[in-house]
């Protein structure tokens, strides 16, 4: 797994960000879990994202003061020298505890990014696994890290990013033409939120320790599945019925003119039990983010 050397993010983060801030980092750890199995672990906020079994899960902290994440399907417990990964309120699911490998830095959020660049253009830059995912003028690929001398390349078959003193520049794979240069952060992205209520129709409750997911989600596109912009995941306290929820996105992936919608989705042990059926339209018009109200009807 190619990891991304402190210094030489930072330095490429700084170089990309002349005369202001980049995005708020976050912490990734990768953790070995013996033999073989690594698990890089994200860590932002009262929560943390890690990477296992082939998919990225957000994890919650139940008790901000107790080093304990969950979500329907895993719990994630900090250890004085590792991390347990059990499923909630069962055994551990790995037989070995896990030990970080000694392996940090700082990448931008699992969030998309969106950078500017000379002639007006913008990137919208999604982390993966061991790369970016980059958005551009309406095409998506995938490049994987290449740890440089003092920056970080990420290189795919056909295209390039690099960072340079003025910033970050995508090119052909071999450098030869230029698709956008002096890319860079311009401070820190602007961000918006959508504020509202999750509901069960009937009024009922939702049991306490079940999972809420709420995306904003675009759908622009008939022939195309609905792209995640922005989520938040919440654990339903006893008794908290309707429940509030703060979805904050960046407003330059949510550009005017696009479909957006909110949706919800309720889980208990990892199934999910309870969603959304009727399409919540957000962002249109002169719609300004006021309160939303989602209401969660029962799985059949």
């Amino acid at each position: 797994m190619v990891m991304l050397p402190v210094i030489g993010l930072l330095s490429l983060l700084l170089q990309g960000a002349p005369g202001g801030a980049g995005p708020d980092p976050a912490l990734r750890t990768t953790y070995r879990c013996g033999g073989d199995l690594v698990v890089p672990v994200w860590a932002s906020g009262a929560g943390l994202d890690l990477f296992l079994d082939g998919r990225l899960e957000r994890l919650v902290a139940p008790r901000p003061s107790q080093p304990r994440y969950v979500n329907e399907r895993r719990e994630w417990r900090v250890t004085r020298d590792g991390a347990r990964l059990s499923i909630p309120g069962q055994s551990d699911t790995l037989r070995q505890g896990c030990v970080p490998d000694g392996h940090q830095s700082f990448v931008p959020s699992i969030g998309p990014q969106v950078v500017t660049c000379d002639d007006a253009r913008s990137v919208v830059l999604r982390p993966r696994l061991e790369g970016l995912r980059i958005d551009f003028q309406g095409e998506s690929f995938d490049l994987r890290e290449v740890p440089q001398p003092g920056g970080i390349l990420y290189l795919g078959a056909q295209r390039q990013w690099r960072g340079r003193p003025g910033g970050f520049m995508l090119s052909d794979a071999d450098g030869s033409r230029v698709q956008a240069r002096n890319c860079r952060w311009v401070g820190a992205p602007e961000s918006a939120r959508l504020e509202g209520t999750v509901s069960v129709n009937g009024g009922r409750s939702l049991p306490p320790g079940a999972i809420v997911e709420v995306r904003l989600v675009e759908a622009s596109r008939a022939d195309a599945p609905a792209t995640s912009l922005a989520r938040q995941v919440l654990i339903v306290p006893a008794g908290s019925v309707p429940l509030p929820f703060a979805v904050t996105y960046a407003r330059a992936v949510a550009p005017m003119g696009g479909h957006y919608l909110l949706q919800a989705t309720a889980s208990v042990q990892g199934r999910v039990r309870w969603r959304t059926t009727t399409a919540v339209v957000v962002l249109a018009g002169e719609d300004t983010g006021g309160p939303v109200t989602l209401v969660l009807e029962p799985m059949r």
